[in-house]
């Protein structure tokens, strides 16, 4: 009676035995499909990731003259268009506006925009026309803003000739515009902050002046 007892406790225990084996093997079976998966997985992203990469640099554009443009020339034109553009912006601004506190400090301001000549030259111009007079005496402000970039076109690696109108509005006893017409080369030079924040530099800029008559009523 012993030695059946015996047996079946030894079959039961080998029986338990074979079903931790068997739990065993299923998870590690279950955990290898599962880090296979994962692999597979992650494979396949960086699959993806690749083709990615590698399809931004074959990207063809096609310029309105028909050349062909990489990502990182269009890139490269943008910034030189919004730098040169900015350049203008920020030239004709301080060389035309001003009133009795600044008018004789502004010039100054240009030194590392503007080549000396051109600079002095555009102060002259409001001197011959008794513009400072007015500042001072009367109180008069002249104002300018940019209006459009006509025209930047390359003339070498670095170098653009750049044509552009601003208008003036001169403020005080009497209300007067001008329509600015500016013609000039500029270069890419090395930034300088606060100086020349935009790394463009005016080796020749020349200026017209015409008024804007004010249009009369119907």
């Amino acid at each position: 009676m012993e030695k059946k007892e015996s047996a079946g406790k030894h079959d039961f225990l080998k029986d338990f035995d074979d079903l931790l084996i068997s739990k065993r093997e299923n998870a590690k079976k279950t955990n290898a499909l599962l880090f296979f998966s994962a692999f597979v997985v992650l494979c396949s992203l960086l699959f993806m990731l690749v083709v990615y990469i590698n399809s931004l640099g074959n990207v063809i554009v096609v310029s309105d003259k028909g050349e062909y443009l990489t990502r990182s020339n269009i890139s490269t034109e943008k910034l030189t268009e919004v730098l040169i553009k900015n350049t203008c912006d920020i030239v004709t601004r301080k060389a035309n506006s001003f009133d009795r506190l600044n008018y004789q400090t502004r010039i100054k301001d240009l030194a590392l925009y503007v080549n000396p000549s051109d600079l002095n030259a555009i102060y002259l111009k409001y001197q011959t026309d008794k513009s400072y007079n007015d500042v001072i005496a009367n109180g008069v402000v002249y104002a300018c803003y940019l209006e459009e970039v006509k025209e930047i076109a390359r003339m070498s690696d670095n170098r653009f000739r750049v044509m552009f109108t601003s208008i003036l509005e001169v403020t005080g006893f009497h209300n007067i515009q001008f329509r600015i017409e500016s013609d000039g080369e500029i270069t890419a030079v090395t930034p300088e902050y606060p100086y020349n924040v935009t790394g463009y530099f005016f080796n020749k800029l020349e200026q017209s002046f015409s008024r804007i008559e004010e249009k009369q009523p119907i």
